[in-house]
């Protein structure tokens, strides 16, 4: 129930009581002079009650408005803890994203390094294994063979890695680039909108050509 609906209904109660009041002091002072001195007791409490039920009204107002006061900061308590709580929630899954995003680089770019690391140490052990021993030209032609292509397949993995990090950034770039652009044609008029999208529909249609 509102406040307004709170004080109509109290008014209302107030304005019941004091009709009544009203009627029996007109009673009162309608009866004979003969009976008046009997009831001087009844008639001044009776005019004393409402400083009673004023004082009374008054601290029910006074703690209506502290319910309703503490009511509005349960609250506004509760949608700044569920406003912040979803925040929470919303910067949790970027960190959530970035990290399942950065693993899989990582995971795609390791793979092959750890392929290339492990045929190094292959041709390592079989250089050690040979010391002393005379290898035949063709022997050494194969390991020198599969320590070039090893170290060339470390070379292609790191500069992967690097072309991808640096695409990645370029169109990170443009899209930011693009957002923004977004950003400033909608604030444009309707009409130079559309002239902007018709400009921009005929300068595509004729690179595609």
């Amino acid at each position: 129930m509102s406040g307004n609906a709170t004080n109509e209904i109290i008014l209302a109660k107030i304005n019941d009581i004091l009709v009544d009041f009203n009627e029996l002091n007109n009673q009162i002072n309608n009866f004979p002079e003969k009976f008046s001195g009997k009831i001087d007791a009844i008639n001044f409490a009776i005019k004393q009650t409402p400083d009673a039920l004023e004082e009374s009204l008054k601290k029910l107002f006074s703690a209506a408005e502290e319910l309703e006061k503490t009511v509005q900061k349960s609250t506004d308590e509760c949608r700044v803890s569920m406003r912040a709580y979803a925040i929470n929630e919303l910067d949790n899954l970027k960190v959530k994203i970035s990290e399942a995003i950065n693993e899989s680089i990582k995971d795609s770019i390791d793979m092959p390094l750890d392929q290339a690391k492990e045929r190094i140490v292959q041709i390592n052990k079989m250089l050690q294994n040979s010391t002393g021993v005379e290898m035949s030209t063709r022997v050494a032609f194969g390991i020198g063979g599969l320590l070039g292509l090893s170290f060339l397949s470390l070379a292609m993995c790191i500069s992967a890695g690097y072309l991808y990090f640096q695409e990645r950034s370029k169109a990170e770039r443009y899209h930011n680039a693009y957002r923004e652009q977004q950003i400033v044609i909608e604030r444009l008029p309707p009409e130079t909108q559309r002239q902007f999208r018709d400009e921009l529909g005929r300068y595509l249609t004729r690179n595609q050509k």
